[in-house]
């Protein structure tokens, strides 16, 4: 994904979460008031605002955590291509609006021409990497084999 999508996409999830958690709280707000005036009508129309609200901070929370395409595209660091074989694995850094470190290996197969991210994680300093044979690749102490395996810390961290 385009970094500045990313970064356009991140700051539209935070500013409808926390629109959402405002709402709820002037929902929550008025719906005492309206138990101590003893209304009975409810706010219909504050719920469905707040219902798509919710329905769309969901969606977003769920997007980041488990979309392995939800992730930036980084800026590819020509120096950190190491090679094996008909694979490099590519390291792309990326830091966003938020001051975090972030780091991507992409295995890229120069015969095919395929691209696979195996690899995505906060990194500070050095990433540690290298390739152990022709299909299992050490990162940051974790091996994986180039096929399978994937590591993601929103998920496996």
């Amino acid at each position: 994904m385009n970094n500045t999508l990313f970064n356009v996409l991140m700051l539209a999830g935070i500013f409808f979460m926390l629109l959402t958690i405002l709402l709820a709280g002037i929902f929550i707000i008025r719906m005492i008031l309206r138990a101590i005036r003893r209304d009975k009508t409810f706010p219909k129309r504050h719920f469905q605002i707040l219902s798509i609200g919710g329905i769309l901070s969901v969606v977003f929370l769920l997007n980041w955590l488990y979309n392995p395409y939800f992730l930036p595209k980084g800026f590819l660091d020509d120096s950190k291509i190491i090679a094996y074989g008909d694979n490099e694995a590519r390291i792309y850094h990326y830091t966003g609006f938020i001051p975090y470190k972030n780091v991507r290996v992409e295995i890229y197969n120069k015969n095919t021409h395929d691209a696979r991210t195996i690899y995505y994680n906060y990194v500070n300093g050095p990433l540690g990497i290298a390739w152990l044979d022709e299909v299992k690749i050490q990162i940051e102490g974790k091996v994986l084999d180039i096929r399978k395996d994937t590591y993601d810390f929103r998920k496996d961290g």
